[in-house]
C-alpha cells in the first residue's frame, strides 16, 4: 500500500523535492491511518487527482472523520441559527439594514457599476455564515464539472442556501428583500454557498441564463442581478481565486477583487467576469453567491435590435 501511494504521489509531483516532501507527509500520515483506509486513499488518489491528495494529507479529518465533522456541523448550525434568528427577527434592525443597503447599491447598479460593499452584514452574522459553511460535511457539497454550464466553464463546489435550515431560508428572504423589483417586475432570489479548493476556477462568462430556476414554479426566469458575498478571512492575491471583471468600458470595469471577509460584490447581468484558479492548497475559499431573477426572458437593450432583426429574417 505504501509503495502504491508513494508511486502515485511521485507521478503527481514529479520533481524530486516535491516527491520527497509529499512522500514524507504520506508516510507520517499512514502511521495513524488503518491499512484499509490507505488502500482507499490510493485508489481515490489515482482517480481523483492532485486536489484530493493535497486535501487528504493536509486535512485528513475532513475525509476520514465524518462523525466528528457532522457533530461539529450540528453544533455550529445551532449557533448559527440562533445568531441569524436574532438578527432576522429584529424587524427594526433588519429594516434599517435593508434600507441602508438599498440606498448604497441600487443607484450604482443603475449606472452598470461593479458595486462593492464592505461590512455587508453585521460582523456576528458574517462570522456565523462562515462557521456553518466551514462545518458542512464533505458530502453536502455538490461538485460542479469542468464543462460548459450556461455560458461558463467552471469547477468548484456549492450548496443551496435553502438546504441549510430555517434560519438560512430566512436569510435568503432577507437578501431577496434588498431588491424586491426591477423596473416594476417582481424579483425572486436564489443564493448558494460556494467553496473553491485548489485549482478551482470559473472561466470568462456573463451569468446570463433563462430557465426554470425554482422548483415551485415551472415558469422561466432570467438572471438580472448577481451577488457574491465573500466569507473567507485573510485571503490574499497570492492565494488565487480572484474575481476579475472583464468589462473595461463599464463603471468599475477591469477591476480585480481579492476576496475580503464580509465584502459583497453586486452587478447587473450580463457582465463578463471570471475567477482565477485557486492557488492555495491549505484551505478553502468560501462565499455566498446567487442572483435576483425576474419572470420571463430578458434581453439586454443593446441586444434587442439584433434579436428583432433575426426574427424578421426568420420569417422572410
Amino acid at each position: 500500500m505504501v509503495a502504491t501511494l508513494w508511486a502515485i504521489l511521485v507521478q503527481l509531483h514529479p520533481t524530486s523535492a516535491a516527491a520527497a516532501y509529499m512522500s514524507g507527509q504520506c508516510l507520517q500520515f499512514m502511521k495513524s491511518v488503518p491499512k484499509a483506509l490507505v488502500g482507499m486513499l490510493a485508489f481515490m488518489a489515482a482517480t481523483a487527482g492532485p486536489s484530493f491528495v493535497r486535501l487528504a494529507l493536509q486535512r485528513p479529518g475532513r475525509l476520514f472523520c465524518p462523525r466528528v465533522r457532522l457533530g461539529r456541523r450540528a453544533q455550529g448550525g445551532n449557533k448559527a441559527s440562533a445568531v441569524l434568528a436574532n438578527w432576522l427577527g429584529d424587524e427594526a434592525a433588519l429594516r434599517a439594514w435593508t434600507e441602508h443597503r438599498r440606498e448604497e447599491i441600487i443607484p450604482q447598479l443603475a449606472s452598470w457599476s461593479l458595486v462593492r460593499v464592505r461590512d455587508f452584514v453585521p460582523q456576528p452574522v458574517a462570522e456565523e455564515a462562515l462557521r456553518i459553511a466551514e462545518e458542512l460535511a464533505e458530502e453536502d457539497w455538490r461538485q460542479t464539472a469542468p464543462v460548459e454550464a450556461d455560458d461558463a466553464v467552471h469547477r468548484f463546489r456549492y450548496r443551496g442556501l435553502n438546504e441549510t435550515g430555517e434560519a438560512f431560508n430566512a436569510l435568503q428572504k432577507a437578501l431577496e428583500g434588498l431588491i424586491p423589483a426591477i423596473r416594476s417586475a417582481p424579483t425572486r432570489a436564489e443564493f448558494r454557498f460556494g467553496r473553491y479548493g485548489p485549482s478551482d476556477f470559473i472561466d470568462t462568462h456573463t451569468d446570463e441564463g433563462t430557465y426554470a430556476a425554482f422548483v415551485d414554479d415551472p415558469s422561466l426566469y432570467s438572471r438580472r442581478i448577481a451577488l457574491i458575498w465573500y466569507l473567507t478571512k485573510n485571503w490574499t492575491c497570492a492565494d488565487g481565486g480572484v474575481f476579475i471583471d472583464d468589462e473595461p468600458d463599464c463603471v468599475g470595469g477591469g477591476a480585480e477583487v481579492v476576496p475580503r471577509f464580509n465584502e459583497a460584490v453586486c452587478f447587473l447581468v450580463p457582465r463578463c467576469h471570471r475567477v482565477s484558479p485557486v492557488v492555495a492548497t491549505d484551505r478553502f475559499r468560501y462565499s455566498l453567491y446567487g442572483w435576483w431573477y425576474t419572470r420571463g426572458e430578458y434581453i439586454p437593450p443593446w441586444q434587442r435590435a439584433s434579436v428583432r432583426a433575426a426574427k424578421l429574417l426568420s420569417f422572410g
